[in-house]
């Protein structure tokens, strides 16, 4: 007897949905952690050769048919499911065999299909009268990219909309994802993810978030599949009170229009003097006058006369203010004051276009080293070839790397190339601005392979430092890293840029190798020549240039 009639009967369709519902919804909730209802709307018996079109369903052979089964989701943009498929299959097999055969295993009988919120133009052998989206179905041309306002605008209310019933069981304190889209500093699409939470939260809190929040963007692209070309930013995290504090600095990053609600009313009396803002905040200001805000440009603060006021940073518990100290606050860095007793009088100093390295060497630490094992695991492993990292480690699933101070992914290219001629090893590395990729060439001589690895690991440390400064100054635009690329050596190795990113990388080498700076970069220039091409004086004016900026 044929398996295809039983199929299509109301007794198993019910068993069916019954098991969607206690079995599969359960299962996607706990590992995508969002609510979701299924619904077997339909079933199909379609012959898979036109010359079986004649033969009635119920004398089709095993071999000559799929079952084609219509779910209906809650969410009508779900077209295409893998995800629910191989939910199905691994814990719906025995239904779906009917549960008491082994055709479902054996390749030579039937197949299966699952088709998600889709009406055929064909009848079918099973309807239910009992549908999710009857007459809801996403249409994806009116998502077609154009560069307008309105476009934007929708794209945030249907991801919004999609991931507002996400969540972590585990972690009541966290609210959901929001979304911002628009257009970067590249002119890129781009729409950015960020973690939620209802009020202050851990660092493992927001790990944790920060590695999800890349499963959610595959997640979006597999039911977005019209969003596979948008720039995807992931990882953030932040309260709902001071996202929504940030919200105009994250329009204006992404070019979105903002509102200019501005009160021009300042709630301080200011005097300046050499460049330097000297500012009183008075006894009797109220509190509700100190706004969250943010500056266009780096400052530097310096306490003239305070008693119990407090500089709370964006995402940061409340700091006193103490006389006498000085306040590094970055641009587009929410903060505010806290009143106090008594008056409060601090001297402001803008910083614009000054080399700034102190406050980024906590930040690119962590991706420094990061990288640098990976390269090195790379190069002990392999004796030559050209690698991607970090796609070329562990499963190949990551394509990019993601670090929380640096949001952008960002992909290493590793060129490992043995040769003879070579004393120990030559090593340089190129930043190529346009893709957010870091080039490192490492030339060797392979019989010296095992004894020049620790000196190599220790350069690797100050070229990848150099690089990343760059992608941090590109992020942050303190320098003009648009312009022509200078083929002068002397003229590029004195750019302002390069002079900030040499030394940033000569700091850190300095730091490890536990050498005076000044030893790192003579020793340096007279050691790598052959790389940058400068005669003696010059090489002399770009070491004097160093050491006078450092």
């Amino acid at each position: 007897m044929t398996p295809y009639k039983r199929f299509a009967n109301p007794k198993y369709v019910k068993v069916f949905n019954y098991f969607l519902k206690t079995i599969v919804e359960k299962q996607f909730e706990r590992k995508y952690h969002q609510d979701i209802k299924l619904n077997l709307y339909g079933i199909k018996i379609k012959p898979n050769s036109s010359k079986y079109n004649s033969i009635p369903v119920e004398e089709l052979l095993n071999s000559q048919a799929t079952v084609i089964f219509f779910i209906d989701s809650e969410n009508p943009k779900l077209n295409s499911s893998n995800f629910i498929e191989d939910l199905i299959y691994k814990s719906g097999k025995t239904f779906l065999m009917l549960q008491d055969s082994t055709w479902f295993s054996e390749p030579n009988k039937f197949q299966i299909k699952f088709v998600f919120n889709k009406r055929p133009l064909y009848e079918l052998d099973y309807k239910s009268d009992d549908s999710l989206n009857e007459n809801s179905k996403l249409n994806e041309s009116q998502y077609d990219y154009e560069d307008s306002e309105e476009y934007y605008q929708k794209i945030d209310n249907l991801l919004n909309n999609f991931l507002k019933t996400f969540k972590e069981k585990d972690m009541p304190n966290f609210l959901g994802y929001k979304v911002i889209s628009g257009k970067d500093r590249y002119r890129d699409f781009t729409i950015k993810l960020t973690g939620i939470f209802k009020k202050p939260f851990s660092v493992e809190n927001s790990d944790t978030i920060h590695s999800k929040s890349r499963t959610m963007i595959k997640l979006i692209k597999k039911i977005f599949p019209f969003l596979q070309k948008a720039t995807f930013y992931g990882g953030g995290t932040s309260t709902l009170d001071n996202y929504e504090k940030n919200l105009d600095w994250e329009k204006h990053y992404f070019n979105r229009e903002v509102k200019d609600d501005k009160d021009n009313n300042l709630p301080f009396i200011q005097e300046e003097k050499n460049g330097i803002k000297r500012r009183l905040f008075k006894e009797g200001i109220d509190n509700h006058e100190l706004k969250w805000h943010f500056d266009e440009l780096d400052r530097n603060v310096k306490v003239v006369k305070s008693n119990g006021w407090l500089l709370q940073m964006d995402n940061e518990i409340p700091k006193q203010l103490k006389e006498g100290e000085n306040v590094f606050i970055p641009k587009g860095k929410y903060h505010r004051i806290i009143k106090g007793f008594g008056d409060l009088i601090v001297e402001v100093e803008e910083l614009n276009g000054d080399i700034i390295l102190e406050r980024t060497k906590s930040e690119l630490r962590s991706p420094i080293r990061n990288i640098v094992k990976d390269i090195t695991k790379i190069f002990k492993e392999n004796d030559e070839g050209i690698f991607y990292l970090p796609e070329d480690l562990g499963d190949g699933e990551e394509m990019h790397y993601e670090f929380t101070k640096l949001p952008i992914p960002i992909t290493v290219e590793v060129e490992i190339e043995p040769n003879d001629d070579v004393n120990d090893y030559t090593i340089d590395g190129e930043y190529w601005r346009n893709e957010d990729t870091i080039t490192i060439r490492i030339n060797y001589n392979p019989e010296k392979k095992e004894k020049i690895t620790y000196n190599l690991i220790g350069e690797l440390n100050e070229i990848v430092a150099h690089e990343l400064r760059h992608i941090y100054q590109k992020l942050n635009d303190l320098y003009d890293l648009d312009k022509p690329e200078e083929g002068d050596s002397f003229k590029y190795y004195t750019q302002p840029d390069e002079i900030d990113a040499q030394i940033f990388g000569f700091k850190r080498i300095s730091k490890l190798t536990k050498k005076p700076f000044d030893v790192v970069v003579k020793d340096w220039f007279a050691t790598h020549k052959d790389i940058h091409n400068l005669n003696d004086n010059e090489m002399n004016e770009v070491i004097s240039i160093i050491l006078k900026n450092k």
